[in-house]
Protein backbone atom coordinates (compact mmCIF):
# COMPACT_ATOMS: atom_id res chain seq x y z
CA UNK A 1 0.00 0.00 0.00
CA UNK A 2 2.91 2.16 0.95
CA UNK A 3 3.61 4.23 -2.41
CA UNK A 4 5.88 7.85 -1.40
CA UNK A 5 7.74 7.45 -4.18
CA UNK A 6 4.93 9.11 -6.58
CA UNK A 7 3.30 11.54 -4.29
CA UNK A 8 2.67 13.89 -7.30
CA UNK A 9 -1.08 11.52 -8.09
CA UNK A 10 -3.47 12.56 -6.39
CA UNK A 11 -4.38 10.02 -3.85
CA UNK A 12 -7.29 9.48 -1.51
CA UNK A 13 -5.57 9.28 2.27
CA UNK A 14 -7.88 6.93 3.29
CA UNK A 15 -7.78 4.29 0.55
CA UNK A 16 -4.37 5.62 -0.89
CA UNK A 17 -5.85 4.77 -4.18
CA UNK A 18 -4.80 7.48 -7.20
CA UNK A 19 -8.01 8.26 -8.87
CA UNK A 20 -9.29 11.32 -10.99
CA UNK A 21 -9.66 14.93 -9.42
CA UNK A 22 -13.67 14.59 -10.19
CA UNK A 23 -13.96 11.74 -8.01
CA UNK A 24 -12.88 13.75 -4.97
CA UNK A 25 -15.65 14.87 -2.68
CA UNK A 26 -15.57 17.02 0.48
CA UNK A 27 -15.28 15.22 3.70
CA UNK A 28 -15.67 16.42 7.02
CA UNK A 29 -13.23 14.44 8.87
CA UNK A 30 -14.64 15.26 12.21
CA UNK A 31 -17.88 14.11 11.44
CA UNK A 32 -21.44 16.41 10.66
CA UNK A 33 -23.01 15.32 12.96
CA UNK A 34 -21.24 15.31 15.77
CA UNK A 35 -21.01 19.16 15.12
CA UNK A 36 -18.34 18.86 12.51
CA UNK A 37 -20.06 21.34 9.96
CA UNK A 38 -19.03 24.29 12.19
CA UNK A 39 -15.63 23.52 12.21
CA UNK A 40 -12.19 25.25 10.78
CA UNK A 41 -10.77 24.61 7.49
CA UNK A 42 -8.52 21.69 8.91
CA UNK A 43 -11.58 19.74 10.05
CA UNK A 44 -12.54 19.24 6.09
CA UNK A 45 -10.24 18.01 3.13
CA UNK A 46 -11.00 17.46 -0.08
CA UNK A 47 -8.75 14.51 -0.70
CA UNK A 48 -11.15 11.94 0.00
CA UNK A 49 -12.63 9.77 -3.04
CA UNK A 50 -16.41 9.77 -3.00
CA UNK A 51 -16.39 5.98 -2.29
CA UNK A 52 -14.70 6.17 0.87
CA UNK A 53 -16.26 9.36 1.49
CA UNK A 54 -19.57 7.34 1.42
CA UNK A 55 -18.44 4.45 3.13
CA UNK A 56 -17.34 6.12 5.77
CA UNK A 57 -20.64 8.14 6.31
CA UNK A 58 -22.56 4.83 6.24
CA UNK A 59 -20.27 2.45 8.33
CA UNK A 60 -17.34 4.36 10.17
CA UNK A 61 -18.75 7.81 11.34
CA UNK A 62 -22.30 5.84 11.96
CA UNK A 63 -20.49 2.88 13.21
CA UNK A 64 -19.03 4.98 16.04
CA UNK A 65 -21.96 7.61 16.71
CA UNK A 66 -24.35 4.32 17.31
CA UNK A 67 -22.23 2.89 19.45
CA UNK A 68 -23.70 3.16 23.84
CA UNK A 69 -20.93 5.30 24.36
CA UNK A 70 -21.36 7.68 21.78
CA UNK A 71 -25.03 7.48 22.28
CA UNK A 72 -24.83 7.63 25.92
CA UNK A 73 -22.49 10.76 25.71
CA UNK A 74 -24.24 12.61 22.85
CA UNK A 75 -27.36 12.58 25.03
CA UNK A 76 -25.55 13.72 27.97
CA UNK A 77 -23.76 16.54 26.01
CA UNK A 78 -27.05 17.74 24.12
CA UNK A 79 -29.05 18.24 27.52
CA UNK A 80 -26.35 20.13 29.43
CA UNK A 81 -26.59 22.62 26.59
CA UNK A 82 -30.13 23.23 26.16
CA UNK A 83 -31.82 26.17 25.97
CA UNK A 84 -33.60 26.52 29.16
CA UNK A 85 -36.14 28.70 26.86
CA UNK A 86 -36.40 26.57 24.10
CA UNK A 87 -36.96 22.97 23.50
CA UNK A 88 -35.11 21.70 21.13
CA UNK A 89 -34.32 18.27 19.83
CA UNK A 90 -31.94 15.25 22.12
CA UNK A 91 -30.42 12.16 21.27
CA UNK A 92 -32.49 8.95 21.34
CA UNK A 93 -30.89 6.10 23.21
CA UNK A 94 -30.68 2.84 21.37
CA UNK A 95 -32.69 0.24 23.44
CA UNK A 96 -32.42 -3.06 20.44
CA UNK A 97 -34.63 -4.62 19.10
CA UNK A 98 -37.91 -5.63 20.54
CA UNK A 99 -37.80 -9.50 20.44
CA UNK A 100 -41.26 -9.79 21.58
CA UNK A 101 -43.27 -6.82 19.70
CA UNK A 102 -46.04 -8.25 17.47
CA UNK A 103 -45.42 -6.85 14.21
CA UNK A 104 -45.75 -8.93 10.85
CA UNK A 105 -42.88 -11.74 9.89
CA UNK A 106 -41.08 -9.29 7.49
CA UNK A 107 -40.79 -6.44 10.48
CA UNK A 108 -38.66 -6.00 13.49
CA UNK A 109 -39.41 -3.15 16.48
CA UNK A 110 -36.67 -1.34 17.50
CA UNK A 111 -36.39 0.12 21.14
CA UNK A 112 -35.36 3.62 21.99
CA UNK A 113 -35.37 5.88 25.01
CA UNK A 114 -36.22 9.50 25.05
CA UNK A 115 -34.05 12.58 27.28
CA UNK A 116 -36.85 11.58 30.19
CA UNK A 117 -36.99 8.16 29.62
CA UNK A 118 -40.11 8.16 27.09
CA UNK A 119 -40.46 4.41 24.91
CA UNK A 120 -40.27 4.51 22.02
CA UNK A 121 -41.21 2.16 19.45
CA UNK A 122 -39.95 2.02 15.77
CA UNK A 123 -41.63 -0.86 13.48
CA UNK A 124 -39.68 -1.13 10.27
CA UNK A 125 -38.93 -3.63 7.40
CA UNK A 126 -36.14 -6.25 8.93
CA UNK A 127 -32.94 -5.21 7.04
CA UNK A 128 -30.20 -6.93 5.67
CA UNK A 129 -27.75 -8.97 8.42
CA UNK A 130 -25.11 -6.30 7.74
CA UNK A 131 -27.27 -4.03 9.13
CA UNK A 132 -27.70 -5.16 12.40
CA UNK A 133 -24.98 -3.19 14.63
CA UNK A 134 -26.50 0.06 13.21
CA UNK A 135 -29.41 1.44 15.26
CA UNK A 136 -32.34 2.47 12.61
CA UNK A 137 -31.08 -0.17 10.42
CA UNK A 138 -30.34 0.81 7.08
CA UNK A 139 -30.66 4.49 6.58
CA UNK A 140 -30.79 4.62 2.78
CA UNK A 141 -33.86 1.78 2.87
CA UNK A 142 -35.60 3.86 5.69
CA UNK A 143 -36.02 6.57 2.82
CA UNK A 144 -38.23 4.68 1.27
CA UNK A 145 -39.37 2.58 4.61
CA UNK A 146 -39.67 4.78 7.01
CA UNK A 147 -41.55 3.02 9.24
CA UNK A 148 -44.33 3.58 12.33
CA UNK A 149 -43.26 5.38 15.44
CA UNK A 150 -45.05 5.14 18.68
CA UNK A 151 -44.79 7.26 21.84
CA UNK A 152 -45.14 6.81 25.51
CA UNK A 153 -44.41 10.12 27.57
CA UNK A 154 -42.89 9.99 30.61
CA UNK A 155 -42.96 13.72 32.31
CA UNK A 156 -45.70 16.24 32.89
CA UNK A 157 -43.85 18.97 32.41
CA UNK A 158 -44.61 21.00 28.74
CA UNK A 159 -41.07 22.01 28.47
CA UNK A 160 -39.81 18.17 28.45
CA UNK A 161 -42.86 17.04 26.55
CA UNK A 162 -42.05 19.54 23.38
CA UNK A 163 -38.46 18.34 24.03
CA UNK A 164 -39.10 14.66 23.95
CA UNK A 165 -41.75 15.24 20.58
CA UNK A 166 -39.52 17.33 18.74
CA UNK A 167 -36.47 14.68 19.54
CA UNK A 168 -38.71 11.57 17.95
CA UNK A 169 -39.81 14.21 15.24
CA UNK A 170 -36.09 14.91 14.37
CA UNK A 171 -34.82 11.03 14.91
CA UNK A 172 -37.65 9.80 12.47
CA UNK A 173 -38.74 12.92 10.31
CA UNK A 174 -40.02 10.50 7.18
CA UNK A 175 -42.03 7.98 10.00
CA UNK A 176 -45.30 7.87 10.81
CA UNK A 177 -45.50 8.94 14.38
CA UNK A 178 -48.02 8.85 16.82
CA UNK A 179 -48.37 9.64 20.72
CA UNK A 180 -49.95 7.19 22.85
CA UNK A 181 -50.31 9.35 25.99
CA UNK A 182 -53.46 11.31 26.04
CA UNK A 183 -52.32 15.00 26.24
CA UNK A 184 -54.88 18.12 26.61
CA UNK A 185 -54.80 20.76 24.30
CA UNK A 186 -54.67 21.56 20.38
CA UNK A 187 -53.26 18.98 17.83
CA UNK A 188 -49.63 18.20 18.21
CA UNK A 189 -49.32 18.03 14.53
CA UNK A 190 -46.64 18.15 12.89
CA UNK A 191 -44.84 16.89 15.04
CA UNK A 192 -46.72 14.12 16.24
CA UNK A 193 -50.21 12.56 15.59
CA UNK A 194 -52.77 11.53 18.44
CA UNK A 195 -53.61 7.98 18.98
CA UNK A 196 -57.00 8.20 17.83
CA UNK A 197 -56.15 10.93 14.83
CA UNK A 198 -56.59 9.77 11.64
CA UNK A 199 -57.73 6.53 10.38
CA UNK A 200 -55.59 3.57 12.25
CA UNK A 201 -54.15 1.27 9.11
CA UNK A 202 -55.06 -2.43 10.54
CA UNK A 203 -51.05 -3.15 11.97
CA UNK A 204 -51.91 0.24 13.43
CA UNK A 205 -54.77 -1.10 15.59
CA UNK A 206 -53.04 -4.44 16.16
CA UNK A 207 -49.64 -3.06 17.69
CA UNK A 208 -51.14 -0.12 19.75
CA UNK A 209 -53.33 -2.92 21.50
CA UNK A 210 -50.26 -5.01 21.86
CA UNK A 211 -48.04 -1.88 23.49
CA UNK A 212 -51.31 -0.92 25.85
CA UNK A 213 -51.53 -4.24 26.73
CA UNK A 214 -47.86 -5.58 27.55
CA UNK A 215 -47.70 -5.84 31.55
CA UNK A 216 -45.30 -3.89 33.35
CA UNK A 217 -41.32 -4.98 33.84
CA UNK A 218 -38.55 -6.07 32.15
CA UNK A 219 -38.97 -6.50 27.98
CA UNK A 220 -36.80 -9.04 25.95
CA UNK A 221 -34.28 -7.50 23.51
CA UNK A 222 -31.48 -7.98 21.24
CA UNK A 223 -28.29 -5.96 19.85
CA UNK A 224 -25.73 -6.05 18.12
CA UNK A 225 -22.36 -4.33 18.64
CA UNK A 226 -19.72 -3.26 15.71
CA UNK A 227 -16.86 -4.05 18.28
CA UNK A 228 -14.28 -2.08 16.16
CA UNK A 229 -16.45 1.06 15.61
CA UNK A 230 -14.25 2.84 17.38
CA UNK A 231 -10.61 1.53 16.36
CA UNK A 232 -11.71 2.76 12.83
CA UNK A 233 -13.16 6.33 13.64
CA UNK A 234 -9.89 6.68 15.61
CA UNK A 235 -8.37 5.67 12.74
CA UNK A 236 -9.89 7.38 10.08
CA UNK A 237 -9.41 10.79 12.50
CA UNK A 238 -6.01 10.26 12.53
CA UNK A 239 -5.68 9.74 8.96
CA UNK A 240 -8.11 13.00 8.03
CA UNK A 241 -6.07 15.25 10.58
CA UNK A 242 -2.68 13.90 10.17
CA UNK A 243 -3.25 15.33 6.39
CA UNK A 244 -4.56 18.08 6.67
CA UNK A 245 -2.21 19.33 9.81
CA UNK A 246 1.50 17.76 8.85
CA UNK A 247 0.47 17.24 5.17
CA UNK A 248 1.01 14.63 2.22
CA UNK A 249 4.12 13.16 3.22
CA UNK A 250 2.82 11.72 6.21
CA UNK A 251 -0.36 10.31 4.40
CA UNK A 252 2.06 8.31 2.47
CA UNK A 253 4.23 6.83 5.46
CA UNK A 254 4.15 3.53 6.39
CA UNK A 255 2.18 4.31 9.50
CA UNK A 256 -0.52 6.01 7.98
CA UNK A 257 -0.31 2.42 5.97
CA UNK A 258 -1.37 0.57 9.45
CA UNK A 259 -3.67 3.35 10.16
CA UNK A 260 -5.47 2.38 6.49
CA UNK A 261 -5.94 -1.10 7.76
CA UNK A 262 -7.05 -0.27 11.28
CA UNK A 263 -9.37 1.47 8.86
CA UNK A 264 -10.25 -0.92 5.89
CA UNK A 265 -9.41 -4.18 8.20
CA UNK A 266 -10.12 -6.55 5.35
CA UNK A 267 -6.94 -4.81 3.28
CA UNK A 268 -4.16 -5.93 5.49
CA UNK A 269 -2.73 -7.65 8.29
CA UNK A 270 -5.90 -7.93 11.40
CA UNK A 271 -3.10 -6.99 14.09
CA UNK A 272 -2.22 -3.13 12.57
CA UNK A 273 -3.94 -2.10 15.86
CA UNK A 274 -1.12 -3.27 17.75
CA UNK A 275 1.17 -1.13 15.66
CA UNK A 276 -1.07 2.19 16.01
CA UNK A 277 0.48 4.15 19.43
CA UNK A 278 -2.18 5.03 21.65
CA UNK A 279 -4.51 2.18 20.30
CA UNK A 280 -4.87 0.13 24.13
CA UNK A 281 -6.78 2.87 25.00
CA UNK A 282 -9.04 3.57 22.06
CA UNK A 283 -12.42 2.56 23.47
CA UNK A 284 -11.86 4.72 26.43
CA UNK A 285 -10.38 5.74 29.44
CA UNK A 286 -12.40 6.04 32.60
CA UNK A 287 -9.65 8.03 34.54
CA UNK A 288 -11.72 10.94 36.30
CA UNK A 289 -8.71 13.07 37.11
CA UNK A 290 -7.02 12.94 33.70
CA UNK A 291 -10.13 13.57 32.35
CA UNK A 292 -10.85 16.85 34.25
CA UNK A 293 -7.69 18.14 32.98
CA UNK A 294 -8.60 17.02 29.13
CA UNK A 295 -11.96 17.51 28.60
CA UNK A 296 -15.27 19.51 29.01
CA UNK A 297 -18.18 17.55 30.29
CA UNK A 298 -20.51 18.03 27.99
CA UNK A 299 -18.53 18.55 25.05
CA UNK A 300 -16.36 16.65 22.40
CA UNK A 301 -13.20 18.31 23.56
CA UNK A 302 -9.73 17.52 20.91
CA UNK A 303 -6.44 18.16 21.93
CA UNK A 304 -3.45 17.71 19.15
CA UNK A 305 0.26 18.04 20.37
CA UNK A 306 3.85 17.50 18.87
CA UNK A 307 5.63 15.17 21.18
CA UNK A 308 9.44 14.50 20.69
CA UNK A 309 8.46 10.55 19.09
CA UNK A 310 5.03 10.76 17.71
CA UNK A 311 2.11 13.67 16.70
CA UNK A 312 -0.83 13.12 19.01
CA UNK A 313 -4.51 13.47 19.48
CA UNK A 314 -6.48 13.28 22.61
CA UNK A 315 -9.91 13.23 22.38
CA UNK A 316 -12.42 13.19 25.46
CA UNK A 317 -15.99 12.55 24.76
CA UNK A 318 -18.66 14.79 26.55
CA UNK A 319 -19.36 12.10 29.37
CA UNK A 320 -15.36 12.24 29.93
CA UNK A 321 -14.13 9.13 28.40
CA UNK A 322 -10.71 9.53 27.04
CA UNK A 323 -9.46 8.21 24.04
CA UNK A 324 -5.81 8.67 21.72
CA UNK A 325 -4.29 8.43 18.84
CA UNK A 326 -0.90 8.76 17.08
CA UNK A 327 -1.53 10.81 13.74
CA UNK A 328 2.10 10.35 13.08
CA UNK A 329 5.04 8.44 14.59
CA UNK A 330 8.31 10.39 12.46
CA UNK A 331 8.79 13.39 13.19
CA UNK A 332 11.17 14.10 10.01
CA UNK A 333 7.84 14.30 7.96
CA UNK A 334 6.50 16.88 10.11
CA UNK A 335 6.65 20.75 8.45
CA UNK A 336 8.58 22.92 10.92
CA UNK A 337 5.53 25.10 10.87
CA UNK A 338 3.56 22.36 12.71
CA UNK A 339 5.72 21.13 15.33
CA UNK A 340 5.98 25.29 16.11
CA UNK A 341 2.32 25.63 16.49
CA UNK A 342 1.89 22.30 17.91
CA UNK A 343 4.95 22.15 20.32
CA UNK A 344 2.87 23.07 23.59
CA UNK A 345 -0.61 21.54 22.26
CA UNK A 346 -3.39 22.94 21.18
CA UNK A 347 -7.39 22.24 21.62
CA UNK A 348 -10.66 22.72 20.35
CA UNK A 349 -14.17 21.76 22.34
CA UNK A 350 -17.07 20.94 19.61
CA UNK A 351 -20.84 21.26 21.29
CA UNK A 352 -22.99 20.04 18.58
CA UNK A 353 -26.13 21.19 20.53
CA UNK A 354 -25.64 24.83 19.91
CA UNK A 355 -23.19 24.33 16.94
CA UNK A 356 -20.17 25.54 18.33
CA UNK A 357 -16.60 24.75 17.91
CA UNK A 358 -14.44 26.65 20.49
CA UNK A 359 -10.83 27.12 19.49
CA UNK A 360 -7.85 26.91 18.93
CA UNK A 361 -6.80 27.40 22.35
CA UNK A 362 -3.41 26.99 23.54
CA UNK A 363 -3.17 24.27 25.71
CA UNK A 364 -1.76 26.01 28.50
CA UNK A 365 -4.81 28.15 28.89
CA UNK A 366 -7.06 24.97 28.06
CA UNK A 367 -5.25 23.39 31.38
CA UNK A 368 -5.44 26.70 33.25
CA UNK A 369 -9.41 26.67 33.03
CA UNK A 370 -9.67 23.20 33.98
CA UNK A 371 -8.00 23.37 37.04
CA UNK A 372 -9.71 26.27 37.97
CA UNK A 373 -6.78 28.90 37.27
CA UNK A 374 -7.10 31.93 34.56
CA UNK A 375 -10.56 32.25 33.30
CA UNK A 376 -10.17 31.21 29.29
CA UNK A 377 -13.15 33.74 28.17
CA UNK A 378 -14.45 31.11 25.31
CA UNK A 379 -14.63 28.77 27.73
CA UNK A 380 -16.52 30.73 30.52
CA UNK A 381 -18.49 31.45 27.78
CA UNK A 382 -19.44 27.99 27.17
CA UNK A 383 -19.77 27.26 31.19
CA UNK A 384 -22.14 30.18 31.48
CA UNK A 385 -24.30 27.79 28.59
CA UNK A 386 -24.22 24.86 30.86
CA UNK A 387 -24.99 27.18 34.27
CA UNK A 388 -28.42 27.86 32.07
CA UNK A 389 -29.69 24.11 32.55
CA UNK A 390 -30.77 25.21 36.40
CA UNK A 391 -33.51 26.85 34.65
CA UNK A 392 -35.09 24.24 33.25
CA UNK A 393 -38.11 22.69 34.91
CA UNK A 394 -37.54 19.17 36.81
CA UNK A 395 -38.56 16.37 34.36
CA UNK A 396 -40.34 14.69 37.75
CA UNK A 397 -41.92 16.61 40.16
CA UNK A 398 -39.92 16.86 43.03
CA UNK A 399 -40.72 15.12 46.72
CA UNK A 400 -43.83 16.59 48.27
CA UNK A 401 -44.98 18.77 45.08
CA UNK A 402 -48.12 18.09 43.35
CA UNK A 403 -48.40 16.35 39.85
Amino acid sequence: MNDTADLADRRCIYCWGATEDAQFSEEHIWPQSLGGVAGPAHFITRDVCETCNNRCGLWVDAGFTKTFLAFGDALRGAELFLDPDKPGPLPLVYMGIDVEFACASDEVCERWAGPSGEHVYHVHLRDQPKWDAHAGGDILRRRRDPGRVYVYLTSPELYWTLTALISVAARFPRAKRRCLTVLDGDSLSPLILRVDEGELADCEVREIAFIRGRPTGPIQGQFSIQVDATDRFLAKLALGFGHTLLGPKVSGSPYADDLRRMLWPRLGEEDAADRIRGSAGLRGLDDPVLARFLGVEGAWTLSFRAMPDGFVMSLATPGLKLMHIALSDDPSLWPQEAIARFGDGETYVVVPQRGLVVGPIAFADFLAHQLDGPREPRLAELDALKANAARRPPKRPQAGEAT
